[in-house]
């Protein structure tokens, strides 16, 4: 499926709400020094991290959403210069979206100094774009080695494939105009 990042700007709603916020508080937590934001959308994050004192450089393909960044004074690029590192890359609900995210994550490490951030949304939610169903399992073991006297392990399934039904987006006139199969 080719998707026009542009027409797919027109479906995203600017974020809100308290997971929202949460999401966010955890992303702004988690990154150090400078950071750049792959696919930052609307630039809601960015702008986020540079309120909290972070150095933000936002990449984004589509130049709406670059726009819209770009109003909320996020410095919003399509690319970046070859050799840019920083401290934190963050990879913001992104990799559900990518056929192979494999070069996507390659790149984020390498960019990257000294964290990676990354966000997936659990189980799907309603998006044609999405090519990952993403799962993720804790596992605990109460008695380990571990100083504070409990082991966790995660374990994080990537499934191929549509989320939800076969084209269950086609009810929707708005979706369906977007990726209707041979437009």
């Amino acid at each position: 499926m080719s998707v026009d990042w542009d027409a797919y700007a027109d479906h995203a709603p600017d974020p809100s709400g308290p997971q929202w916020d949460q999401r966010v508080a955890k992303i702004v937590d988690r990154s150090i020094g400078s950071v750049l934001d792959i696919g930052g959308g609307d630039g809601g994050i960015s702008r986020a991290l540079m309120d909290a004192g972070h150095e933000v450089t936002m990449m984004e393909c589509s130049a709406k959403r670059r726009a819209r960044a770009e109003s909320k004074g996020v410095n919003a690029v399509e690319a970046v210069s070859p050799g840019a590192k920083f401290d934190t890359v963050l990879l913001g609900e992104v990799l559900e979206h990518q056929h192979n995210p494999g070069p996507m994550l390659a790149e984020a490490f390498w960019r990257a100094q000294e964290r990676v951030v990354v966000t997936l949304p659990l189980n799907g939610w309603p998006d044609p774009t999405h090519q990952w169903r993403i799962s993720l399992d804790t596992i605990s073991h109460p008695h380990g080695a571990h100083p504070n006297g409990q082991m966790e392990q995660i374990v994080v399934t990537f499934q191929r494939g549509q989320c939800w039904p076969t084209n269950y987006w086609e009810r929707s006139a708005t979706w369906a105009r977007q990726f209707r199969e041979g437009r």
